[in-house]
């Protein structure tokens, strides 16, 4: 079978896509297009058709009623090789318009903004001036959507692997929004992975309070990550990371080891020390402790 009839393939099968056997067909096929006189056309303009008629029609029956089927069907008018091969052509085009414009249209009433940024993306070269203002539209749409998710992963958590496809789709419709809309699609996203470190930290030292251990590495580490992002929301994270890891775990080591100490500064002491100063922490619960602390910690 020649490329030009293939080159009509979709996402769905079509009735190119099974060879079978040889060739055979009968006569009194009427010139009111249908799937017996695709069949014939075929036969007659494509050198290498090799597909049973009865296999074909029974096919071609069953999928008469896909975009691409139907226009197919259609170019049967023409007993022209030359016009008939054209209308193919020009026919698997017009089809895979409308199966773009089918899927977008499903997607969008899915909500699934996503898949149907994707669909306008991979089939751009096709699209006609409305289905141009319509992939407009679901990139507005599937921004303002996405981005509100991005917003809630970030506020309420969890901060998981799915903030990668959040990102992923939400930087592919700012993309196509402008300037602005990318800044802020980064921006989020840049929240979003200090709200996973700091979420981390959180817990981390949560556990840390409840088995009496002492401050875990996810605190400094986090800290640096968010005090070096800025904005409103890191700065109200960097509060809530220094609360869990420096106030309250804190307190308790310092409640626990201050007694203890002797003749040096340990070193899970000096830890809170230096992220005292580093970060600026005052506290009621922690000043008194800290004052304890200081012949031998603050050296």
């Amino acid at each position: 079978m020649n490329k030009k009839f293939m080159g009509l393939r979709s996402g769905t099968a079509v009735l190119s896509a099974f060879l079978l056997a040889p060739v055979f067909f009968g006569s009194g096929c009427s010139d009111k297009p249908s799937c017996e006189l695709l069949y014939k056309r075929l036969d007659k303009c494509e050198d290498d058709f090799a597909l049973k008629k009865d296999k074909f029609i029974k096919m071609c029956e069953k999928r008469k009623d896909k975009a691409r089927v139907k226009e197919q069907i259609k170019c049967s008018k023409h007993s022209d090789c030359k016009k008939f091969k054209k209308c193919l052509d020009e026919s698997g085009k017009k089809a895979r318009a409308a199966d773009t414009a089918e899927r977008i249209e499903k997607a969008i009433k899915e909500k699934d903004f996503s898949k149907a940024m994707m669909t306008c993306k991979f089939n751009k070269d096709i699209l006609t001036d409305e289905l141009k203002k319509k992939c407009d539209e679901v990139a507005k749409d599937g921004y303002k959507e996405i981005h509100a998710k991005a917003v809630k992963m970030r506020d309420e958590g969890p901060v998981d692997t799915k903030r990668f496809r959040i990102c992923s789709d939400l930087k592919a419709a700012a993309k196509a929004l402008g300037e602005e809309k990318e800044k802020e699609a980064k921006k989020i996203c840049e929240e979003l992975n200090i709200a996973e470190q700091g979420q981390k930290a959180i817990e981390k030292a949560k556990e840390a309070l409840k088995e009496g251990k002492s401050i875990p590495f996810n605190c400094d580490y986090s800290l640096k990550k968010i005090t070096a992002a800025k904005g409103d929301f890191a700065e109200k994270l960097k509060k809530e990371v220094i609360k869990a890891c420096y106030v309250d775990l804190g307190a308790a080591v310092l409640e626990k080891e201050v007694p203890k100490m002797k003749r040096f500064c340990p070193y899970k002491v000096k830890q809170i020390f230096k992220a005292v100063k580093q970060y600026d922490i005052k506290d009621p619960k922690l000043d008194p402790l800290l004052e304890k602390a200081k012949p031998l910690c603050d050296k």
